[in-house]
């Protein structure tokens, strides 16, 4: 019998094992996903029609229908499917399908049957393009199935508490509780649950996560029932059952156990630090975020507080009521009697650590960092606390401002309530962030405050300039000069002042009332409307509002909509823009410094969730929280943002407005500008303002001039795969001659949980030596499975790895794997091997550095199988950024890697020369890869890049999985720990904790 499973990884099984062929392509799957969801009822061949072929003639589509059970009944067997007048049923007995007996189990009373067929969300990354219906259908049958699962746990959950089984009630709200993370009803459940079995600690603990997880995500509080609870179970300890205990085993509280010894286990929000094992017994010891390397700096000492307090924030300023009180009772207050006791260093290592710990795997930085700031000021030298750093903290190297001496406040992005913290006066050297967005205002007696949004992926920050309030207008920001390339060129740009805000309304009627419309010396461009030159008689009788009278097409009787004087301006030309420019004597921005004022590719996954976009208007200006990095708003959504420069007949606008998706704000740093013509009046079309400083007329000369179309690439039907005696070639070009190793242990640094070897070995090339530093765990028992990390493109900007920000390896230890986190030529501590850090793409000094590392990478593979505390034959590779687009050249390479992870891989840049273009190395790719990627990342846009790269991979279907988060360039700590480790359990085989 075959198996299709269909519930979390999809797969299709035979008597032999995985299916291949036609038989997994894309269409085949969606059909009988179709079909088994549709269980005895036949599915009608239209109805599998309209899902799957929605835009072909009927007759086509019928044809297709067919080849594709034809496909089906050839693998699978002629009774596989069957034919019910003119509809189609699958053949139970031929496929054995996980839905239906999933159904089968929970219709049965067979609930933990049903718990164990439920392997995640319905075809999880599965994605058919082209067929909305299909899509629409899966996200229904996903809740549906979800729905279900969770009613199955609460079940169980419920029938355990009847009898009393506290532990066993523990283990399946667990389980819910980690489904949905922010339902309070299970959240109260939970705690119940943990007070009933004697851990009360573990009760408090999960109030506390719960609590900063309903404000970061939703910013709500806990609903009263949650603090009250906190209140009795602070007040006195244990609770009792609601009912009398039956007499037996049962009358004691169950000590909490291994919620679900059985499965992979994954971090979530409810286990944790608050249910450590005994010192000796490493099973139920909860995973933290793993190797991490001593910060180069401090984490700076609390300073004072302003405004209202940050909701997530963990100091003495949150002992107010309810929850909170609680939750600072047992550790704030833990920690004043055990500095009475002269216990500093103890309330650090039991109550503060473990706290960080699972707050950073909650992915709640924040909280994590003002925890850690508290104990930092306790016991600044503790070494765990250094280690645990870089889980949650970037390092930023200096923050300097023009005059000096300004006082550095900081406030998490996107909560203009939160409280200002300070960090201290610049200059402000290696001093550590939490990880995400952050707000940094500098302020100075004399100046305009100014307020940035550093951006850790890029470049420092320049020397910040703070104007004089007579110098800086209050509504615009000044943005620094940078090189820009234009073209092929290099072009030095100043310093510039952009709108904090688009235009309102408001300030636009100045414009109106002055006259605007009927004085031609505002109007200076040509007015060229469907390639007719008009005169400005012509031209201005276009330009009316609704009622007829000079105005935006979005106004009436040259006013806007009472009540709507701080919303932008829409509904204007390009000319009208820049009539409005000259009147205010600013200019409209460049398209290059726009872009610049907007931020890097990084900064859409940070702007767009909190912007004006996909929504039913515009609203007030600055009402949204989507920050830019200068201290810019709305530059996403609202309203488009006309540029300068052409493009064509057209001109450039920027943004997106109020009713585009978000895509369209993501390809302002990425991917094909958006256009209109100058004459366009659309609702959505709107104004920002910059002021020139002190370029060189050439300068703006340059940044001004027409854009020139740039198509994005098409990778899918540009991909051409080289032949077997082109990649032959390409191979013996990374090839070595196996000479020895000569290797020696450099330093030995030991932690909790991982001890850390560095080593170094002989590189493949002569007179250089490669650098590994490898991360044994202390949790499992060798010979231990390994990952080898390739990292991402901030390995070639730190000297060091003790400098080095590792925001996503430490899971892999502590799930008892190692850890192989190789220095390649021109990353860290290997810098100095090189003289240029970034060559050209194009360059043959990029083809030469990507072999050299290439090789670092294997000879580091060599190095593993002469160590008997590895598991040789159960290598994973784990790349990130950098190391996901790469990883088809180093993974084509390297036949011993057993599996892949790829965090937020992609094409780039198709003019690479050809040996080392990733493009040409996909198709040889052939191990099981599991790619995880952002919807909202800029640097792979998914459906463009990122997806392209999926697509391509040499991989059979069924071993390759593809997963989207909502975010940018990166997947949320706690999916991708789930993922990352259920893939490597799935094909390195699970890891037995010691």
């Amino acid at each position: 019998m075959h198996r299709l499973i269909l519930i979390g990884n999809m797969d299709l099984q035979g008597a032999d094992g995985p299916l291949t062929g036609r038989i997994t392509q894309r269409r085949q799957i969606a059909l009988l996903a179709l079909l088994a969801c549709a269980g005895d009822r036949p599915l009608t061949r239209e109805k599998a029609i309209g899902y799957l072929w929605p835009e072909s003639p009927s007759g086509r589509a019928r044809a297709r229908l067919s080849d594709s059970v034809y496909v089906i009944r050839q693998e699978l067997g002629e009774e596989a499917v069957l034919a019910v007048g003119d509809g189609l049923r699958l053949n139970p007995e031929v496929i054995w399908s996980d839905v239906a007996a999933f159904e089968e189990a929970r219709r049965d009373g067979r609930l933990r049957d049903a718990v164990e067929l439920y392997g995640g969300p319905f075809l999880d990354g599965f994605h058919l393009s082209g067929t909305g219906a299909f899509e629409r259908w899966v996200e229904s049958q996903r809740r549906r199935l979800e729905d279900r699962y969770r009613r199955v746990l609460e079940a169980l959950a419920e029938a355990a508490e009847g009898e009393h089984a506290w532990a066993d009630a523990v283990r399946w709200w667990k389980r819910r509780a980690a489904e949905e993370k922010t339902n309070s009803r299970v959240a109260m459940r939970l705690m119940q649950a943990l007070a009933y079995s004697g851990n009360v600690a573990g009760a408090l603990q999960h109030a506390r996560i719960h609590e900063l997880l309903l404000e970061e995500e939703l910013g709500v509080s806990p609903p009263a029932e949650i603090q009250k609870l906190a209140e009795e179970l602070s007040a006195g300890g244990a609770i009792r059952p609601p009912h009398p205990s039956v007499p037996g085993d049962r009358d004691t509280p169950a000590p909490e156990t291994d919620p679900d010894p059985g499965r992979p286990k994954t971090p979530t929000a409810s286990t944790g630090p608050g249910a450590r094992a005994p010192e000796g017994d490493q099973r139920n010891r909860p995973r933290e975020p793993g190797p991490t390397e001593e910060p180069s700096a401090p984490l700076p000492a609390p300073g004072r507080s302003e405004g209202p307090t940050t909701a997530t924030g963990m100091g003495h300023r949150r002992l107010a009521t309810g929850v909170l009180a609680v939750v600072a009772f047992f550790l704030i207050g833990g920690w004043a009697v055990d500095r009475l006791l002269g216990g500093d260093e103890t309330w650090v290592r039991d109550h503060a650590i473990p706290e960080i710990e699972e707050l950073a795997r909650a992915g709640l930085y924040d909280s994590a960092w003002t925890v850690a700031r508290q104990a930092g000021e306790v016991a600044p030298e503790h070494p765990e606390l250094a280690r645990l750093l870089p889980q949650f903290t970037w390092l930023w190297p200096e923050l300097r401002t023009d005059p000096p001496g300004a006082r550095v406040l900081r406030r998490p992005y996107g909560k203009r309530d939160a409280a200002w913290e300070e960090l201290g006066t610049t200059p402000l050297r290696s001093f550590r962030l939490p990880l995400g967005a952050s707000v940094l205002r500098m302020e100075l007696e004399g100046h305009r405050p100014v307020q940035i949004v550093p951006d850790h992926y890029l470049e420092e920050f320049p020397t910040l300039t703070l104007d004089s309030p007579q110098r800086l207008p209050e509504e615009m920001v000044r943005v620094p000069g940078w090189t820009a390339v234009i073209g092929d060129e290099a072009v030095e740009l100043a310093d510039f002042f952009i709108g904090r805000y688009p235009v309102t309304n408001r300030e636009y009627l100045r414009f109106v009332e002055a006259g605007g419309y009927r004085d031609s010396s505002y109007w200076e461009y040509p007015l060229v409307f469907e390639g007719d030159t008009l005169s400005w008689e012509e031209a201005m009788a276009h330009f009316t509002d609704r009622t007829g009278r000079p105005g935006p097409s979005t106004w009436e009787f040259s006013s806007y909509p009472e009540g709507e004087g701080g919303y932008p301006v829409g509904g204007v030309s390009w000319y009208e823009a820049a009539a409005y420019a000259d009147f205010m004597g600013k200019a409209l921005p460049s398209v290059h410094h726009w872009r610049r004022a907007y931020g890097s590719r990084f900064f859409p996954e940070h702007v767009i969730p909190k912007s004006n976009l996909q929504s039913d208007g515009p609203s007030p200006v600055g009402e949204h929280q989507g920050m830019g990095p200068f201290g810019t708003y709305d530059m996403a959504g609202n309203v488009r943002e006309w540029s300068f420069n052409e493009r064509g007949d057209a001109r450039i606008i920027l943004g997106g407005g109020w009713n585009d998706p978000d895509f369209i704000a993501i390809s302002a740093v990425a991917g094909p500008l958006d256009t209109q013509p100058a004459f366009d009046r659309s609702p959505t079309n709107g104004i920002r303002l910059v002021t020139y400083l002190e370029d060189a007329d050439r300068a703006l000369a340059r940044a001004w001039a027409p854009v020139e179309p740039r198509p994005e690439p098409d990778f899918l039907r540009e991909a051409s795969p080289p032949s077997d005696e082109e990649f032959e070639i390409y191979r013996r070009m990374y090839a070595y001659d196996p000479t020895p190793l000569e290797p020696r242990v450099e330093a030995v640094d030991t932690a909790r949980h991982w001890v850390r070897e560095t080593v170094s070995f002989a590189a493949a090339y002569e007179g250089e030596r490669v650098l590994l530093h490898l991360y044994l765990p202390l949790d499992a028992s060798p010979p231990f499975q390994t990952v080898l990390y390739w990292p991402g493109a901030g390995a070639m900007a730190f000297p060091s790895i003790d400098q080095k920000i590792e925001l996503h390896t430490g899971f892999m230890v502590r799930s008892g794997r190692a850890l192989a986190f190789p220095v390649l030529k021109g990353t860290l501590e290997r810098l100095g091997d090189v003289q240029e850090v970034h060559p050209a793409w194009e360059s043959l000094r990029f083809r030469d550095r990507t072999i050299a590392q290439v090789q670092d990478m294997r000879r580091t593979v060599d190095y593993l199988e002469t160590r008997g505390d590895i598991r040789s034959d159960r290598l994973g590779f784990y790349g990130w950024s950098w190391g996901g687009w790469l990883a088809p050249v180093a993974l084509s390479m390297e036949p011993r890697f057993g599996a892949a992870v790829l965090h937020v891989a992609g094409l780039v840049n198709p003019s690479m020369v050809p040996e080392v273009n990733p493009l040409n190395h996909l198709s040889r790719v052939t191990l099981p890869v599991l790619m995880l990627n952002g919807r909202l990342d800029a640097t792979f846009p998914l459906e463009t890049h990122a997806r392209p790269f999926y697509e391509l991979l040499g991989t059979a279907p069924e071993h390759k999985r593809f997963v989207v988060a909502e975010t940018g360039h990166f997947v949320p700590q706690p999916k991708l720990i789930r993922e990352s480790l259920d893939w490597l359990d799935r094909y390195l085989g699970p890891v037995e904790e010691r």
